[in-house]
């Protein structure tokens, strides 16, 4: 039922802007396929990716009724250099494709120590990725050779309860790290590897982090729909257990709702997460997964960024309160956010102190977000004289210079 079907929606990214900037201008689907010449079915599927929108003629009449004053740079979003300064994360992510790919049967054993101390050095690298400016680095070096240990292990017969956690939270760090270095098919090996050992032992924990990691893919790979169902069934099974997980799901289903353009479906799952973080009343985290209102908070924003309110987005964003420990991923996600945010409104000196922000916490996101990317780029074609120093600071660290 929630397999992946074969092909993603079509030029789901140049549709969703016009969604955006249809709802910018406060201008229902109707009025403008009216304006254009088409239906509204047509620009339904449009918006969703399920259509291209590859005629001059009618892109050019989209621009004169969403007054888009630029269109090279609105169907450009990701120009022709782009491609030639998109990170290479084949060293980072090549060992870890090997592992992964190594069917369990044909794996070679190798020397383990005990399931112990192999949990030990997870729990470090699970920190790292929490904590650590060099969480990729690290991580790349390092979790091949802890899985290739751990499924040495497992293929050996053992069952227990800790090395199926061990092994669970192992993929589910595999799935992460591949999510944000954009590989959406290592990320998907990843989390099915990562559901089958979850699902063998019933743990509702174990499983349900699974589900988180393996709806997050879906949604990363456009597969909106099946995420959303995905998630909510499983938020469903989950009953009265597991409060952080569920939270967690209904904000992937949520985002995955703003991503189809669906704002009634997504802020009400997104008020059902809210709910469950409420009850439940601080930040936590279970089986690797970190949820809780500040996560709820920094979702909210995303969303409206995403559907194209961004006076309200920014007013929300100036209450999301973050605590010291939130993992730096949740910190780099909020900051991004109000970056893109602040360059979409033309706030030049705000977006950039927001990408310095990112620069002092986590540099090697300013390389692996796209969204921070393309915030970058935007910033440094309109050359605001008072941040070019800055600008060129973090266009080199973005390797973009």
């Amino acid at each position: 039922m929630y397999a992946v079907p074969d092909q993603p929606a079509v030029d789901a990214t140049l549709g969703e802007r016009v969604g955006v900037r249809r709802r910018q201008q406060g201008l229902s689907r109707r009025v403008v396929a009216n304006l254009v010449g088409r239906s509204e079915e047509w620009l339904r599927q449009v918006e969703r990716g399920q259509r291209k929108l590859d005629s001059i003629e009618v892109l050019t009449h989209l621009a004169r009724v969403l007054h888009i004053e630029d269109l090279t740079e609105f169907v450009g979003w990701r120009d022709e250099e782009t491609g030639k300064n998109e990170p290479n994360c084949g060293p980072l992510t090549e060992r870890l494709r090997d592992v992964l790919m190594q069917p369990l049967f044909l794996a070679e054993p190798v020397r383990t120590p005990p399931v112990g101390r192999l949990r030990m050095e997870l729990d470090h690298l699970l920190a790292t990725w929490r904590e650590s400016a060099r969480r990729y680095t690290v991580i790349a070096n390092l979790l091949p050779c802890l899985l290739k240990r751990l499924r040495s292990v497992w293929q050996s017969g053992d069952r227990s309860p800790e090395l199926a956690a061990a092994l669970t939270q192992g993929y589910g760090l595999a799935c992460a790290f591949a999510n944000r270095m954009n590989d959406n098919h290592l990320a998907w090996m990843a989390s099915e590897l990562c559901m089958e050992v979850a699902v063998g032992s019933e743990d509702p924990a174990l499983w349900g982090a699974a589900a988180v990691h393996r709806t997050a893919c879906m949604r990363a790979m456009g597969y909106l729909p099946q995420s959303r169902q995905f998630a909510t069934d499983c938020v469903e099974r989950l009953g009265d257990q597991e409060d952080v997980l569920k939270a967690a799901l209904l904000l992937q289903a949520a985002e995955a709702a703003a991503a189809d353009s669906q704002p009634d479906e997504a802020f009400a799952l997104h008020a059902d997460a809210k709910q469950i973080a409420q009850r439940h009343g601080r930040d936590d985290t279970v089986s690797s997964i970190y949820c809780g209102p500040t996560e709820v908070g920094i979702r909210e924003v995303r969303m409206l960024v995403r559907l194209g309110r961004l006076d309200k987005a920014l007013r929300l964003a100036r209450g999301v309160s973050m605590p010291a420990g939130a993992p730096i991923g949740s910190q780099v996600r909020y900051l991004v956010t109000m970056a893109f945010a602040y360059t979409r409104t033309r706030d030049d000196v705000a977006a950039v102190f927001a990408l310095n922000r990112i620069a002092a916490l986590a540099p090697a996101d300013l390389r692996f977000d796209p969204l921070a990317r393309q915030a970058i780029r935007g910033l440094t074609k309109r050359g605001h004289v008072l941040v070019a120093d800055d600008l060129a600071k973090l266009s080199s660290e973005a390797c973009l210079a």
